[in-house]
């Protein structure tokens, strides 16, 4: 069977952040084809303020903070817990991993606003939707967030950047 986890030792740095970049907008795509779907079903027309269920709102606004509160919590926790001693492809593969599930901790709450949204016609969740798509939006990964979440080595950092591969500056740093 093959092995279905993506060897990052082929990427250089560039490519390692690229990879995580390209999740990032998709999901967020993903999110604004959703909201524009479900809005243009409902009809925009019919767009309507002045009958908002309030207690409704403020669960789904309690609720999706604190969600988007404990995947930035997860994530800082399981990153305390990467090593300066790991192997640097244990941190990549820890920040990715912790960068995936902050986002889906985020998206999360925004597909059930829009959903909820198009069952019960209450368009503030939809505009609730899109406020947290803007903050799901500002957790795009970039190498100063990198740099400043793992506790890397100033050899580590040289991979950070430079443009070799995993696998090539892992074999020139094994002397």
């Amino acid at each position: 069977m093959a092995n279905t986890q993506q060897d990052i030792t082929h990427f250089n740095f560039s490519q390692y952040l690229r990879s995580i970049k390209i999740l990032h907008l998709a999901l967020c795509v993903g999110v604004i084809l959703i909201i524009t779907i479900l809005l243009n079903t409902l009809g925009f027309s019919s767009i309507n303020f002045q009958d908002i269920n309030y207690s409704f709102l403020a669960l789904i606004v309690m609720g999706s903070i604190s969600l988007a509160t404990l995947g930035y919590y997860i994530s800082n926790k399981k990153m305390e817990s990467v090593m300066k001693s790991d192997a640097l492809e244990v941190k990549l593969m820890a920040y990715r991993s912790n960068k995936i599930l902050q986002l889906a901790l985020t998206e999360g709450p925004i597909l059930i606003s829009c959903v909820l949204g198009f069952v019960f016609k209450e368009y503030a969740l939809f505009l609730w939707a899109f406020l947290a798509l803007i903050y799901m939006y500002s957790l795009a990964p970039s190498k100063n967030e990198i740099e400043s979440k793992l506790p890397l080595t100033m050899k580590e950092k040289t991979f950070v950047n430079g443009k070799m591969t995993l696998e090539k500056w892992i074999l020139s740093n094994e002397h």
